[in-house]
C-alpha cells in the first residue's frame, strides 16, 4: 500500500524521477531467477549436511553401549566432528549467499539516490527545484528502498518453500501400488478357499495346520 501511495506522489510531482519504480521490480526478478538454481543448490546443500550430523547423533545415541563396549569412543567423536565440520562450511556457503543476495536492493537505493542528486542538484542551484522537494524527493528514494528490500525479502521466503513443496506434491502423485495389493489380496483368499473346499472333511489334521505362513 505505502509504495503504490509513493508511486502516485512521485509520478505526480516528478513523473521522470519514477523511474526507480521499474526498477527496483525489474532488477529483483531478474536476479532472482538467475540466482534461483544455485540458491537451491546451496540450501539443499545444507540440507544434507543438516541430515548428515543428525544422523550420526542418533546412531552414536542408539549405539552407545556397543560403542562402549568396543572401546569405539574416540572414532566416532571423530567422524561426528568431521560431519560438523563439513556442515559449518555448508551453512556458511549459504549465509554468504544470502549475505550478497541481500545487498541488491539497498545498492539500487544507493544508486538511485546517487543519480537523482547527480543530476537534479543543478536544478536546485538555478533554482528550478526547491531544496525542500529535492530533500523530500532523497527521503522518498530510500523509503522506496525499504520499501522493496521487504518484498524482496518476502520473494526470498517464498523461493525458499517452492522446491520442498514441489518435491512434495510429486511424492503425493507417485504411481501407487494399491491395486496390485488388493489383486494379490484376492488371489491369497481365493487360494485358501480352494484349499479348504478340496480337504477331506475325515482329514485327522486340522486343515489350518496346513496352510503355510508365506505363500
Amino acid at each position: 500500500g505505502k509504495i503504490a501511495c509513493v508511486a502516485y506522489f512521485m509520478l505526480r510531482k516528478h513523473p521522470r524521477s519514477a523511474v526507480p519504480l521499474f526498477v527496483y521490480p525489474t532488477i529483483m526478478l531478474i536476479w532472482m531467477s538467475c540466482r534461483y538454481n544455485q540458491r537451491m543448490k546451496l540450501l539443499a546443500a545444507q540440507g544434507n549436511g543438516e541430515s548428515e550430523t543428525q544422523g550420526w547423533l542418533i546412531h552414536a545415541d542408539s549405539a552407545h553401549r556397543l560403542i562402549t563396549d568396543y572401546k569405539q569412543r574416540g572414532q566416532i567423536v571423530d567422524k561426528f566432528e568431521k560431519a560438523l565440520d563439513n556442515q559449518r562450511g555448508l551453512t556458511m556457503k549459504a549465509k554468504s549467499f544470502n549475505f550478497w543476495n541481500e545487498l541488491l536492493v539497498p545498492w539500487i537505493t544507493i544508486l538511485a539516490v546517487g543519480f537523482y542528486m547527480a543530476f537534479k542538484s543543478k536544478e536546485v542551484i538555478d533554482g528550478r527545484l526547491s531544496l525542500g522537494a529535492f530533500l523530500a524527493m532523497i527521503n522518498v528514494y530510500k523509503d522506496l528502498g525499504d520499501r522493496f528490500e521487504g518484498v524482496y525479502g518476502c520473494f526470498t521466503s517464498m523461493t525458499e518453500a517452492i522446491e520442498p513443496l514441489a518435491g512434495l506434491t510429486g511424492q503425493f502423485n507417485l504411481e501407487t501400488d494399491a491395486e496390485q495389493r488388493l489383486q494379490l489380496q484376492k488371489n491369497r483368499e481365493d487360494w485358501v478357499s480352494r484349499i479348504l473346499r478340496n480337504s477331506p472333511l475325515s482329514d485327522p489334521i486340522p486343515v489350518y495346520d496346513t496352510l503355510p505362513i508365506e505363500f
